[in-house]
């Protein structure tokens, strides 16, 4: 269910950047991090983790796939099934994907240009699902060799939860997972 204890306490506490390396992920010490995946969900958090992210591509001469994902409130796919709903609710529907949609592409593409200015190759992309399943399967498909994600500090009541997204990520990740705290 958790992480080690110590691993856990790590990433509650520091004030640092920390790598963790999970034990199925592939991981060469001496290989720079050139392939990275960064989660932007548009916090300060997340633009400091693309800042560090496009940092770490500058210097390995790499690229980033900055990764923003809609989580709608009920369970759908990106493309919806809407057999039975009225055609005006539908279209209503559809018309709010596409806005949401060409929203977060737009403040994504800023954001990566802004954040990015030509320090490293940044890919973007816009995906529909749960973050943290949304996250990995990017980081599989990139073949990442490092997952940046940002992350806000928690309360003590908030330490099982552990940012559920990046307690996933840093659990189930194929690569090592760079969380840092803004």
């Amino acid at each position: 269910l958790m992480l080690g204890s110590v691993a856990e306490k790590v990433l509650r506490k520091a004030t640092c950047p920390v790598v963790t390396v999970p034990p199925q992920a592939q991981f060469n010490v001496e290989a720079p991090f050139r392939k990275l995946v960064c989660a932007v969900d548009f916090s300060e958090w997340s633009l400091a983790g693309l800042d560090e992210a496009c940092g770490i591509a500058e210097e390995s001469r790499g690229s980033v796939t900055a990764v923003h994902v809609i989580e709608w409130p009920w369970n759908e796919q990106e493309s919806p099934d809407l057999e039975g709903v009225p055609p005006e609710q539908a279209g209503a529907l559809l018309e709010y994907r596409r806005y949401q949609e060409t929203m977060a592409r737009s403040r994504l593409d800023r954001v990566v240009a802004d954040i990015g200015r030509d320090r490293s190759k940044v890919a973007t992309k816009v995906l529909h699902g749960k973050p943290y399943v949304e996250i990995l399967c990017a980081a599989e498909r990139e073949h990442a060799d490092l997952v940046v994600v940002g992350v806000h500090g928690r309360s003590s009541l908030d330490v099982f939860f552990f940012g559920s997204t990046t307690h996933q990520v840093v659990r189930r990740a194929p690569c090592p997972v760079l969380t840092l705290r803004h």
